[in-house]
């Protein structure tokens, strides 16, 4: 997989997303969480299996800082249009009430929205200051720059040090949470701490690129061609959490209802996706084999919400090669 490759897949998750992101700001404000939770995972997961196999990148912090730049450059640009656009009206209001410190309150916003510091501070008045939806983008910049030493020290690691580092993280964002309830924090301090702060997000991303790890390990001791793998890829990245467009058929059970469609058309998609995966790998009948790879996937998601075991994932692993391993043989004659 390449950056030019996309997991179509993924879109529909990704589209379920952004769609959450936009009916956070409707009056459903508890969807924004755990949208933003799936793009650092998305994020994660996919420069992972992007720059597994790539050529180290030079160690130190230069290096890190490049990556990064790198990295945002086709956003930065658009970033600092909406921060100039927004300055004018700052300078607006400076002018027709003048105050020494709204001049030193407007410099100060305006180099932490040059740097992307914004997450970095933590006071309310640098979190969305000028351009505010730029917070993600500084969250970004962070993840991006820790990213190959990252990357660096996961790919030494065995598949299960990798599920270790991933409980551990997960356990430890679980028990920070908790602390902070505990303590008493403001609304904005637990706010900070637990959704804006980078440190904290980077347990996301460093889950996430666990996942992709094992998924790329897995991938390569497998016999199976390269190209099955894709086929469970949407299941890699929800971890463990269930099928949200399941979720989204059933709280909206009306075939009519935008967001029902929405689920609908990921489904298809991902269906069509596998379909043309098994068509490449010339097995037999490869319609009725993507149906049945997909309700291995479903049925597989729908255990998990139960179980959450690993051993179902074992078994619909292995029922997914076995069915593969029967449609080849059918292909080159036997079996008939």
């Amino acid at each position: 997989m390449t950056d030019k490759k996309l997991i179509s897949s993924l879109q529909g998750l990704r589209a379920v997303a952004f769609l959450s992101v936009v009916l956070s700001h409707c009056g459903a404000p508890w969807l924004g969480p755990w949208a933003i939770t799936v793009f650092v995972a998305l994020s994660g997961f996919l420069m992972t299996c992007n720059y597994y196999d790539r050529p180290r990148t030079a160690p130190g912090l230069r290096s890190a800082i490049a990556f990064s730049l790198k990295k945002i450059r086709k956003l930065y640009p658009l970033h600092l249009i909406m921060m100039a656009a927004a300055l004018l009206f700052v300078l607006k209001g400076l002018l027709a009430q003048p105050s020494a410190r709204g001049v030193l309150s407007c410099a100060a916003q305006l180099v932490v929205s040059i740097f992307l510091l914004q997450t970095w501070i933590p006071s309310s008045r640098f979190w969305f200051c000028l351009n505010g939806v730029a917070w993600y983008l500084s969250v970004q910049a962070f993840l991006y720059a820790i990213f190959p030493p990252l990357l660096v020290v996961l790919k030494k690691a065995d598949a299960r040090r990798l599920r270790c580092i991933a409980a551990v993280i997960f356990c430890v964002q679980c028990l920070a949470s908790f602390v902070f309830w505990k303590a008493g924090l403001s609304g904005k301090a637990a706010f900070y701490l637990t959704y804006l702060c980078p440190v904290f997000r980077a347990g996301d991303f460093t889950i996430s690129c666990c996942m992709g790890c094992l998924y790329h390990s897995r991938k390569q001791e497998s016999g199976l061609p390269g190209g099955a793998f894709s086929l469970l890829e949407l299941a890699a990245v929800l971890l463990a959490g269930g099928c949200l467009f399941i979720a989204a058929c059933t709280f909206y059970p009306d075939p009519q209802h935008p967001i029902h469609q929405l689920a609908e058309q990921q489904k298809q998609a991902s269906l069509a996706y596998t379909h043309e995966l098994l068509t490449q790998l010339e097995v037999d009948d490869p319609e009725m084999v993507a149906k049945q790879m997909e309700l291995i996937v479903e049925g597989c998601l729908s255990r998990l919400l139960v179980k959450r075991s690993q051993t179902d994932v074992d078994t619909a692993r292995r029922l997914a090669e076995d069915i593969l391993r029967f449609a080849q043989c059918r292909m080159g004659g036997a079996l008939t």
